[in-house]
């Protein structure tokens, strides 16, 4: 079956059963009660979209869905912004991304995915959701292998399968604030934290970590190669996240309940004035460096067992003060305060 050339109208369903079906140019609008179901092999060649030309749409894969040949983006659903409409992507089969981006929709729902997706290098698979609590579930049995990119943006992303692969995850929306909760232990090549809750049960492993803005919650969150903490927007540290490489802080000041753990090497280099309401823990054989004339205000009990080297600056200690090993603080022209 072959979708081309122009925009097509789709208010019922198209079952494709079983066929191998190539969407190489044109739009295809939903309304109404438009739905595609794909027990076949559905391959997108096209960077256009399956977007509202109303209210519902549903697109559901039980065979092979593949973004192939075309470097764009493809939109199945219009769920997020203010064109926002009744849209619902499910798979229960598998889905490729193999060039460009795939953007799947999920507003007003909350499919339980149980299929498997696939990103090759230098792609992107995306997952937006409108409306307040409105996002996508992966079930026990669904599956990632990422090799590309994988972002969540507005909406929930609850995730209980499995997941490998040397690519990135992105969590971030320009929209609204995204909710991923990973309830399985997670290890993952590098994750970029921009905005929203990035939390769940279980223990999430990193070898980089760039985090601008957004509370981290749920199961430890371990680094280690590379921290990175900036950007002046409001972040909350409400578990365990330690850095077990190179970390560096240079913008935005942290709240909650948390702790941050030092394990490696920890440059402190602020544009401002910062404070730590965490507690923090320089552990053994670890540095924790401060080089800005900035004050720094932990807020948190600290706990060293360590070595700390104050260069600049005022470093208030307000949450109390631990020496835990055989290292000193070592003061040059800095000055600290204890209340």
């Amino acid at each position: 079956m072959e979708l081309y050339n122009q925009a097509g109208r789709l208010t019922d369903t198209w079952n494709l059963n079983w066929l191998t079906t190539r969407w190489s140019d044109g739009f295809i609008l939903y309304s109404g009660n438009g739905k595609i179901q794909n027990p076949g092999t559905f391959n997108i060649q096209t960077d256009s979209g399956f977007i509202a030309n109303g209210s519902g749409g549903v697109f559901i894969n039980t065979g092979i869905l593949r973004k192939e040949v075309t470097s764009g983006e493809t939109i199945l659903g219009t769920s997020s912004g203010d064109s926002a409409r009744n849209f619902v992507f499910l798979n229960t089969g598998s889905v490729f991304v193999d060039s460009g981006t795939l953007e799947l929709g999920g507003f007003e729902n909350n499919p339980t995915h149980t299929g498997s997706f696939q990103t090759a290098v230098g792609t992107k698979l995306a997952f937006e959701s409108g409306g307040t609590g409105n996002g996508h579930t992966f079930s026990a049995g669904s599956d990632f292998s990422n090799a590309g990119t994988v972002r969540f943006g507005n909406g929930t992303a609850t995730f209980g399968g499995t997941y490998s692969g040397a690519g990135a995850v992105e969590i971030n929306s320009s929209a609204g604030d995204p909710d991923v909760q990973f309830n399985v232990d997670l290890t993952a090549e590098r994750i970029d934290f921009d905005r929203g809750t990035f939390g769940g049960i279980g223990k999430v492993t990193i070898s980089t970590l760039d985090w601008t803005e957004g509370t981290l919650s749920g199961g430890q969150k371990t680094v280690n190669s590379s921290l990175s903490i900036s950007g002046t927007g409001t972040k909350n540290l409400s578990t365990i996240l330690r850095s077990n490489g190179s970390a560096s802080w240079t913008e935005g000041s942290i709240g909650s309940t948390g702790t941050l753990e030092n394990a490696g090497s920890f440059t402190l280099a602020f544009t401002e004035a910062t404070s730590l309401t965490p507690a923090f823990k320089n552990l053994s054989g670890a540095t924790l460096t401060k080089f800005d004339s900035n004050d720094l205000n932990f807020n948190g009990a600290i706990s060293n067992a360590g070595a700390i080297q104050l260069s600049l600056g005022t470093f208030n200690i307000n949450g109390g003060y631990t020496q835990t090993g055989g290292s000193l603080v070592t003061l040059v022209t800095c000055h600290m305060s204890h209340s």
